[in-house]
């Protein structure tokens, strides 16, 4: 089970750290934030930069949340402990579920090309898991908006894309 843990924004790493001093390895999984690669233009340039997705929130995976929850009453900046629904573990289990270890948990840029009639199609990366979630795509600023649920609310996030050439259809036939 994956539970969602507020704290302090920016304060993601420092959170993580206390709890991997506190808590038992055996009684957690994984803890971790999300974060993305996204492509930003500065002056002219197209540069990679990491973002967090959902600042100010760590994520933990366990079978055993009594326990953590009561030891993470000993962490300051953490105590909001929020079980994640199934529509939130799924669309986070799709985003983490190549990344290993606690701490940040990239998720890479999704390659999008497009067909002769300018269609714009999903080829590579974690968008092809997630084409249920997506409810927009700016090529303008390399972003792929994402609606999805979290801590009972619908809100947006965005990963980033690349684009490619333009895709032959002869290849798909």
């Amino acid at each position: 089970m994956w539970y969602a843990i507020q704290t302090l924004g920016k304060e993601e790493d420092k959170t993580i750290a206390m709890i991997e001093a506190i808590l038992d390895s055996g009684i957690y999984d994984r803890c971790l934030y999300p974060s993305r690669r996204m492509k930003r233009r500065w002056h002219g340039v197209w540069r990679e930069v990491t973002e967090k997705i959902v600042p100010g929130y760590i994520f933990v995976m366990t079978d055993e949340p009594l326990k953590v929850y009561s030891e993470l009453k000993k962490v300051p900046k953490g105590e909001n402990f929020i079980r994640l629904s199934d529509n939130e573990v799924r669309w986070l289990t799709i985003l983490v579920d190549k990344t290993e270890g606690n701490g940040e948990a990239e998720v890479a840029l999704s390659q999008v090309g497009f067909t002769e009639g300018d269609e714009v199609v999903i080829m590579d990366g974690p968008l092809t898991d997630l084409t249920g979630y997506v409810k927009k795509i700016n090529l303008h600023k390399r972003q792929a908006e994402l609606e999805v649920e979290m801590m009972g609310r619908k809100m947006i996030i965005y990963l980033g894309i690349d684009i490619v050439d333009k895709i032959d259809n002869t290849e798909n036939q």
